[in-house]
Order: structure tokens, then sequence, then C-alpha cells
């Protein structure tokens, strides 16, 4: 199974850690997927298994986040 696909790499990031810290919810998830339309992919997802960034956004580039300039 793949999860979350969250709308943010942040966002992702807290999902992959919550299903990572249950081990019922781990064993159920192989890929982790998300895109960086909120904010952009700067860390890896705190897992060991795959991951996938499904989409990407321009706007979600270094030094923008959630649609303003830093």
């Amino acid at each position: 199974m793949t999860h979350c696909d969250a709308a943010g790499w942040d966002e992702q990031a807290s999902y992959s850690a919550a299903i990572e810290a249950d081990k019922a919810a781990a064993d159920q998830v192989a890929v982790h997927t998300g895109h960086p339309y909120v904010a952009p992919s700067d860390q890896p997802l705190p897992t060991s298994r795959r991951t996938w960034m499904s989409e990407w956004s321009p706007t979600a580039r270094r030094g923008t986040r959630r649609g303003t300039t830093a």
C-alpha cells in the first residue's frame, strides 16, 4: 500500500512519522508518497521504506512556503 500523498512535504513527514510509530500501520505501508505543493521537499521522509514524490510544483521551491516568499 502507498500512503498518504499529503499536499505538503512537511505535512507528509508528519503522516509518515505517525505511521512508522505504529507497527500495525507501518506493516501495511510499502511506499510513503507526497508532493510539495504547500511546503518544499527539503528533507527526506522519516522512514526507511521507499518514498515517492508524486508531483512537484514550481511554487514550492526552496525559500517559498505557503505561497509567500521568504
